[in-house]
């Protein structure tokens, strides 16, 4: 057993079980502080309070609020299982269990071992470039397993990933080789 801990949850790996448990991982530090900055210049007249408890960003992602500080890792957590449950996709490690996203039990899966630009190469290439929606999330090697030349997601809950599976998961998973290696991405060349 070890943990992993990401931006949003707290990941408990059972690997000779085969399977992890996903916790959310509230900030409610944050959430106060932005809350008083928020109710200072409600004081003030401004409309700060609303844009705090409902702020968007111009890609429809959330920016610093109730969603992103108090309950970000339960919305991945649920929406990793609605996914799993809608796409039943090759392309995702499925996730078995969600308490309505307080807690998640996933299939574990190696975790994939190529590097960032192989890995981002062949997502563009097969996915028409959609994977541009999340690049953060598709060009990270931790967000994948790779079992027996098949690559698969293990983290799957964030904005734009759905329409990625949906439309081109299975091109992936039928199409990525972790031996594909770019000749200026080789081990060693850009980090």
């Amino acid at each position: 057993m070890h943990i992993s801990k990401g931006s949003t949850r707290l990941v408990v790996i059972f690997p000779t079980l085969r399977f992890v448990v996903k916790f959310p991982l509230p900030k409610p530090v944050s959430f106060t502080k932005n809350l008083f900055r928020a109710l200072k210049f409600k004081l003030k007249g401004d409309s700060k309070l609303l844009e705090f408890m409902f702020a968007m960003d111009q890609d429809g992602t959330y920016i610093t609020n109730v969603r992103t500080t108090l309950i970000n890792g339960i919305y991945h957590n649920w929406k990793e299982y609605k996914i799993w449950s809608k796409t039943k996709s090759s392309f995702l490690e499925p996730t078995y269990f969600s308490l309505f996203g307080l807690i998640n039990i996933q299939k574990y899966g190696e975790p994939l071992k190529v590097h960032h630009h192989t890995l981002w190469h062949q997502m563009l290439k097969y996915s028409d470039e959609t994977v541009w929606v999340n690049g953060h999330h598709f060009s990270n090697p931790n967000n994948f397993s790779f079992h027996n030349g098949i690559i698969r997601m293990v983290d799957y809950g964030d904005f734009g990933i759905e329409r990625v599976v949906t439309e081109y998961g299975d091109m992936i998973v039928a199409s990525f080789d972790a031996n594909d290696v770019l000749d200026w991405a080789e081990p060693g060349a850009i980090e």
